[in-house]
């Protein structure tokens, strides 16, 4: 009975953490389709704070970092966190601890598979690449934009065509008599991309603490686990 209950307590722990992968080990030789890459963006917008770099996915299991640079003032340890977008309800894989803070721009690779029954794939699981603090500030995220990396370079690509697409056909079709749709579309696509940046510069303690919430909840789990196993074997 005592090993059920255990059971059902690594169950619980394990489904608060965003595991898509519990078994095996990493494939090296799966890598992006297309080059993966982002720049690491600073979340937390204190003054003293710093963080810089462009993320880019080697394999399934490694990432490197070009120029990076991050400084926490204050803060104990740092973890690399993945997850499918920020502030994924599924909450986030524990891909590093203890990243070593600098304020000089370096190059650094980091792996990922430390914990085999609870990792992610850089490739086919990771839309977001984030440090975080021990209290899950979140300091600073690398966005791919999706967990797919064929979806994300044929996201990017269609973006894009369909942009230019909507920009020529509204102009084609002012010779008729859409001009002023055309436009509309245009301007309406615009300021909405505008809109866009200006909400998640605004919203940075909106994500900080959602960031937080998700990612305490294994935490929590984590204790409450910790104190059913000293339960049933005392």
């Amino acid at each position: 009975m005592k090993f059920i209950a255990i059971l059902a307590a690594l169950a619980a722990v394990a489904s608060a953490q965003y595991c898509p992968i519990t078994s095996g080990s990493c494939n090296t030789n799966n890598t992006p389709a297309q080059p993966k890459t982002a720049k690491l963006v600073r979340q937390y917008l204190v003054d003293g704070y710093e963080c810089s770099g462009t993320v880019e996915i080697m394999n399934e299991c490694e990432f490197k970092v070009t120029g990076f640079k991050v400084v926490a003032p204050g803060a104990g340890t740092l973890t690399w966190y993945g997850s499918e977008y920020l502030n994924a309800k599924s909450g986030g894989n524990n891909l590093k601890e203890g990243i070593e803070q600098t304020g000089t721009e370096t190059d650094i690779v980091v792996r990922t598979d430390n914990n085999i029954f609870c990792r992610a794939s850089l490739v086919e699981h990771i839309g977001v690449i984030s440090i975080m603090d021990e209290n899950y500030k979140l300091i600073c995220a690398a966005d791919f934009g999706t967990a797919s990396s064929s979806s994300s370079s044929g996201g990017s690509s269609s973006g894009s065509t369909s942009g230019s697409t909507s920009g020529s056909s509204g102009t084609t079709s002012g010779t008729s008599s859409g001009s002023s749709s055309g436009s509309s579309s245009g301007s309406s696509s615009s300021s909405s991309s505008t809109s866009n940046t200006v909400k998640q510069g605004n919203n940075t303690n909106n994500s900080t603490s959602d960031a937080k919430a998700a990612y305490m909840i294994p935490s929590a789990i984590y204790v409450i686990m910790l104190s059913l196993l000293y339960y049933l074997y005392n």
